[in-house]
């Protein structure tokens, strides 16, 4: 099968991202929390793709063919929270694992599995993340509420300044 995945943000992290934001707007109430997640979430996915890493903590399944060694798709990983593998019906959970420079290495082979399931958290807690790149996300999300039509602002680049030296170069 091929690499499959599925990251979902956690609850607490949106919460907190949503309250800067509307600090950010000045905004109090919950009237317009919907249509504000949208853009919050849509400005930390351009910042997260620009950067090279999750910027916001998520809980992530990673489904893959069986292998000793998994690369981890989404960095920082934060902790494993389970490993399972799997041949047809049989359904394993694997204890002797470490995870070094984003890989999980399976410690034990388990010959006949299909698949590994790795679910783990990925990203950073709200106090870890560096102020400038809150406030990029802010702002690009800010720029997206107020102006929902497509444009060329200047929030843009000043929120890819505010990125750039957090980015990792590839």
């Amino acid at each position: 099968p091929a690499v499959m995945t599925k990251r979902t943000l956690k609850p607490e992290a949106i919460a907190y991202l949503l309250e800067g934001l509307k600090t950010q707007l000045s905004l109090t109430g919950s009237d317009l929390d919907q249509r504000l997640e949208q853009c919050l979430r849509a400005s930390l996915r351009n910042a997260e793709a620009f950067l090279g890493y999750k910027v916001a903590m998520s809980d992530v399944v990673q489904t893959e063919k069986y292998a000793l060694q998994i690369p981890l798709l989404y960095s920082p990983v934060a902790r494993v929270t389970g490993v399972l593998v799997t041949s047809g019906d049989f359904i394993a959970s694997v204890e002797d694992y470490r995870i070094e420079d984003g890989v999980l290495f399976i410690g034990t082979d388990i010959p006949g599995m299909e698949t590994v399931q790795v679910f783990y958290e990925a990203g950073m807690d709200p106090d870890e993340i560096d102020a400038d790149i809150l406030q990029a996300v802010f702002m690009r999300a800010a720029s997206l509420f107020e102006h929902p039509a497509d444009q060329v602002d200047q929030y843009q680049r000043a929120s890819v300044n505010l990125l750039r030296p957090h980015r990792l170069w590839k």
